[in-house]
């Protein structure tokens, strides 16, 4: 705790030493100044409703994510020939630019759609390889076990498989609940939606308005560092 505190107050000396060389706040605001716009932002209803709108479409596309690509991973672990034809399209999805998904898919869709599919084809492949590696992880002598004492492959499925993925299952919502939001602040801005943190920083942008968007882009930090240090500490409990 003590370094971070250190390097957090480093870095705040230098973003001061180099606002006050620009001397442009238009380029580089103070810390200072950041931190008055923070603290606007708080007082600013249309921010809280541009949080829950973004934070409402990261839900739903992350349930569908995290569903989806979990059970799709555990079942292609169980059936190889499942996993030959999903990996090809998985990959796809995994190796796909995230510009491209979103100039693609806002052609076809509406923008609230555009955004929830952008999200879930970004986040999909991190449960489903993690899940799926995780299964294939598992040591045979562990399903060889409960095999041997005549459990259903739904028993093993509950009392054995599950709970050895309990990690892999965190550490991919670790890995895939920070990427969805910074996936739909960026949609929301190419979308240019009516509502949401993208559509903020869009408009902060237009106005040259730097200290806005330092200011969204802190309180988007500290939003999403929340869950992951949470379930960070979830993991080391494990």
């Amino acid at each position: 705790m003590k370094r971070r505190l250190i390097s957090i107050l480093a870095i705040l000396i230098i973003w001061e030493m180099a606002s006050v060389a620009i001397n442009k706040s238009v380029l580089l605001p103070s810390p200072l100044a950041v931190l008055e716009k923070m603290a606007e932002l708080i007082g600013s209803p249309s921010f809280y409703v541009s949080l829950m709108a973004t934070l409402y479409r990261v839900a739903i596309a992350f349930i569908c994510a995290l569903a989806i690509g979990s059970v799709l991973g555990l079942i292609a672990g169980y059936n190889k020939n499942v996993r030959e034809y999903l990996d090809p399209l998985i990959k796809i999805f995994q190796t796909v630019p995230q510009v491209s998904y979103i100039l693609i898919i806002i052609v076809w869709f509406s923008s609230f759609t555009s955004l929830l599919l952008i999200i879930l084809m970004m986040t999909l492949p991190i449960f489903y390889y993690n899940m799926l590696n995780g299964y294939l992880a598992i040591e045979s002598e562990y399903l060889d076990v409960a095999r041997l004492f005549g459990s259903s492959r739904f028993s093993n499925l509950h009392l054995v498989v599950i709970p050895l993925l309990k990690s892999n299952f965190l550490a991919a919502i670790n890995s895939a609940l920070p990427l969805s939001i910074k996936i739909a602040v960026m949609a929301e801005i190419f979308i240019s939606s009516s509502k949401g943190v993208g559509s903020l920083l869009y408009l902060a942008r237009i106005n040259l308005d730097m200290a806005s968007i330092l200011a969204l882009t802190i309180w988007m930090i500290i939003i999403i560092a929340i869950p992951t240090n949470l379930i960070g500490y979830c993991m080391d409990r494990n």
